[in-house]
């Protein structure tokens, strides 16, 4: 916890004159400027999640706890502060010299409208009356939340659940979409409805538990690698064009990750001409885009659906092959001898599967890559170790690497 402390302190971004203000013991006064119109005050803020592109901005959700102006009751709320070379419009901007800083209640993302409602009980209640889900009370969990994108929350009606997919609005059509052609070919959520102006879509919730609860847990049976490509092979196409990402996540993420731990600049540097070599060409087919053990919903060993599927484009079927090792590879990582030996096992029929598909060689560069951008996760929801985390999964890019012929 201290070192994590004294890194975030020691973090510097010349083009962001309010990076150091955000970062430090000085956000307060920010988030408290912000709230002042509305005769509420902030006793105190940590960061939970952090949003940096370097030289182009930075985005901190605090919990912070906060009061009205004159009593003494604190409560929780998360807030929202950003700062970069544009500034959302519809958010509370304090200014300081040339700093500008907007400030939000995570309820009202500028550009999120829908999601204040999915988090009110009444609102949210009659949002589902409007697309004919049974009545009854309901109950909302908030389950993810990335600032100015997407934000889920799960709500419980009767005996089963619903989740309330919040986009920007010109992405909701689009979604909407995607999920009407997946469901003809995959066991993808079904929509109950969808909001353009809220940026709303209504999914229904699964049964069954995500593959990476199976394998954190060491109960149940797992599904056969097999089965994870039967699944891939039933992507349609989304009929739109879109492509998947051709760039490396050791260039977009690696100048961040030597920022934040300089020592480990040099490896990085390493990492990148050892990743960023021309792949064997491959024929573009239908893929998930953002294949992982979270995204696959199990039950009895067989897999029962696939989330997310707003993320399929054309492109390479290593990508989704390299995701999926690279995210087991971590949760092996996190797990004692025991657990760490099962899902072990796993990767490794995993592993035999993709290489009947894909070049080994270029797969392991691709799982290297992966897990260069996955260096960057406890920072960005600053877990209490996260210097140490990053660089044991830089450590892990490395040994992905090991073997390589020609490397």
């Amino acid at each position: 916890m201290h070192e994590a402390l004294e890194r975030l302190r020691q973090l510097r971004d010349p083009h962001l004159t309010a990076f150091e203000v955000l970062l430090g013991d000085n956000a307060v006064e920010v988030l408290a400027a912000a709230l002042a119109p509305a005769s509420m005050q902030v006793a105190a803020a940590r960061p939970a999640q952090v949003t940096w592109r370097p030289g182009r901005s930075l985005g901190v959700r605090y919990e912070a706890r906060v009061r009205r102006a004159g009593s003494r009751r604190l409560r929780n709320e998360s807030l929202v502060a950003w700062t970069g070379t544009s500034i959302p419009s519809g958010a509370t901007v304090v200014e300081s010299g040339e700093a500008r800083v907007a400030v939000w209640r995570l309820a009202d993302d500028p550009a999120l409208p829908g999601l204040r409602g999915m988090l009110d009980e009444r609102s949210a209640r009659r949002m589902l009356d409007s697309v004919d889900v049974p009545p009854g009370r309901i109950g909302l969990q908030f389950r993810a939340y990335r600032p100015l994108s997407r934000a889920v929350v799960e709500v419980g009606v009767g005996g089963g659940r619903l989740f309330a997919k919040v986009v920007r609005p010109d992405r909701v059509a689009d979604l909407q979409r995607r999920h009407r052609i997946m469901q003809e070919q995959l066991p993808v959520p079904r929509s109950h409805g969808w909001s353009a102006p809220h940026g709303l879509v209504l999914l229904e919730g699964m049964p069954g538990e995500t593959l990476r609860a199976s394998l954190l847990s060491g109960r149940g049976a797992l599904p056969a690698p097999d089965e994870l490509r039967a699944l891939l092979d039933r992507i349609p196409d989304p009929q739109d064009g879109a492509h998947a990402s051709a760039r490396y996540a050791v260039d977009d993420h690696g100048p961040m990750l030597a920022l934040l731990l300089p020592e480990l600049a040099s490896r990085i540097d390493a990492l990148r001409d050892a990743i960023t070599v021309p792949a064997p060409e491959q024929q573009l087919v239908p893929v998930h885009g953002d294949f992982h053990p979270a995204q696959l919903l199990t039950q009895d060993g067989a897999i029962c659906a696939l989330l997310d599927v707003d993320t399929v484009a054309l492109g390479s079927r290593a990508g989704d092959w390299a995701s999926m090792l690279a995210h087991l590879a971590v949760v092996g990582e996190s797990l004692p001898a025991e657990g760490a030996a099962r899902v072990a096992a796993y990767t490794r029929g995993v592993r035999a599967v993709a290489e009947s598909e894909v070049d080994p060689a270029d797969l392991q560069r691709r799982i290297a890559d992966v897990t260069v951008g996955l260096a960057t996760g406890p920072f960005r929801v600053q877990t209490p170790d996260w210097p140490e985390e990053t660089r044991q999964r830089i450590a892990l890019a490395e040994r992905h690497l090991e073997g390589i012929a020609g490397r």
